[in-house]
């Protein structure tokens, strides 16, 4: 951890890792957030908690996830409950990694239905192409072949 991440465990959850943030979160030598941290995890009050108190960008990139944001860790995890807060924060649905894809690719790929269901609920890109030239629905049927 950073000098920047500071935080003090208020309960642990089923994780370990929930917390009550008491400074500032940054990307640190990991190459990824708290806020990633807490996606992958899907602690939501640790996620809520790190955006109300450190107005940390809920977009923001993790170079060691192949430059992944919160919201798609968190439809990679499968973290329902984290994917409505980020949405309901204004988290880009159409931001794109360094594959070129959205979480709604993300979400295809895992199969994770209530994921894309969320993800469905507001205006997306349903055809955006990753770098493979494969749509969500390509990518999600090319674990068929």
């Amino acid at each position: 951890m950073t000098a920047l991440r500071r935080f003090s465990v208020r309960r642990t959850s089923s994780f370990g890792i929930s917390a009550a943030f008491e400074g500032v979160s940054e990307t640190g030598r990991t190459g990824k957030s708290d806020i990633h941290d807490f996606c992958i995890y899907g602690d939501v009050e640790a996620v809520r908690n790190c955006i109300k108190r450190s107005k940390e960008d809920i977009n923001i990139r993790a170079s060691a996830l192949h430059n992944n944001s919160p919201l798609h860790v968190a439809c990679e995890h499968n973290h329902v409950e984290v994917v409505k807060l980020l949405i309901k924060k204004k988290a880009f649905t159409d931001a794109v990694n360094d594959f070129g894809n959205s979480p709604l690719h993300v979400a295809c790929e895992k199969g994770y239905i209530n994921i894309v269901r969320e993800l469905l609920r507001k205006p997306i890109e349903l055809n955006h192409p990753n770098k493979y030239n494969q749509t969500p629905l390509h990518v999600r049927l090319f674990l068929f072949l």
